[in-house]
């Protein structure tokens, strides 16, 4: 029997610059990178944007902060880093999550204070993809 799975990706996106700046700047390996023109896997688009991403894979799980936990263990200690980048390279920054949700089991879907606090440090943006399978 599939599980409810939750998957979180943050992502930096701009018009034009090197991912590998922001990996050397951050000192984390990105989980993929994009560059803008490039064509996307189905090969009939092209990526609108240059990004850098890493994310969490998808995990069961009953609540998004789960996820969102090991994302920001990653990035917290890193704000003022992210808002150097941000205002140097003129890029935006994106928490995405994906929620697939498996046999009506819905997952807590609220954000904790220090999530609030740090997106709003970093001027960054939150986005839900949420997929209903039975």
């Amino acid at each position: 029997m599939d599980k409810t799975s939750v998957m979180v990706r943050f992502s930096i996106y701009g018009e034009n610059f090197d991912p590998c700046v922001i990996s050397e700047e951050l000192g984390l390996s990105p989980t993929e990178t994009h560059l803008k023109g490039e064509p996307t896997k189905n090969g009939r688009n092209t990526w609108k944007d240059t990004s850098w991403s890493i994310n969490t894979g998808y995990e069961e799980s009953l609540d998004i902060n789960v996820q969102l936990e090991k994302i920001m263990s990653l990035l917290e200690f890193k704000t003022e880093k992210l808002v150097e980048l941000k205002d140097k390279l003129c890029v935006s920054m994106l928490f995405m999550i994906v929620v697939k949700i498996e046999n009506n089991e819905t997952p807590a879907m609220y954000f904790k204070k220090p999530f609030i606090h740090f997106l709003s440090r970093i001027d960054a943006e939150v986005g839900f993809d949420v997929y209903v399978y039975s």
